[in-house]
């Protein structure tokens, strides 16, 4: 018959008690974290959406003339408007090698996109991609496993 020291049971105990409380602690530390990482993605993406919803606007409020520092943006836009229409009209009378663009209007420019603008648009490109939690209905990230707020698992 083995004896215990009660003291090392009793420190054990102790231990054991209080690594559990900093885990809970930090478990939902990373919690709250990962929620307002969330909640800073969901409002980036709406942001991008206005930024891009406003050019929208002023572009078709300014019609084709644009100020000197608008113009090679336009002219990129009208451009590749140009090569929807000629493309979906190719796709249209199946006949792409038949269809020339008109590009008389059309000035072939490159915007010089500073470096803020690149990275904005690389970001637009790789939205995150969105689901709703089934029990809690909170719009999260497809990335997690489980919703931050309810903590459901997610399929």
């Amino acid at each position: 018959m083995a004896f215990f020291d009660h003291d090392f049971l009793d420190e054990l105990t102790d231990k054991l008690a209080s690594t559990g409380k900093v885990i809970s602690e930090k478990a939902k530390e990373l919690t709250e974290s990962a929620k307002v990482s969330l909640q800073i993605a969901q409002e980036e993406k709406k942001l991008r959406a206005a930024y891009r919803q406003l050019g929208m606007y002023v572009y078709e409020k300014s019609g084709i003339e644009a100020d000197e520092e608008m113009a090679s943006y336009f002219a990129a836009i009208t451009e590749a408007k140009l090569n929807i229409t000629n493309l979906k009209c190719a796709e249209d009378t199946e006949e792409a090698e038949d269809v020339e663009m008109d590009e008389s209007d059309v000035e072939t420019v490159e915007p010089e996109l500073d470096d803020d603008v690149e990275e904005s648009a690389e970001e637009a490109d790789q939205e995150l991609v969105e689901r709703v939690c089934p029990v809690c209905r909170n719009v999260v990230s497809a990335q997690l496993i489980y919703c931050p707020k309810c903590g459901e698992k997610l399929k």
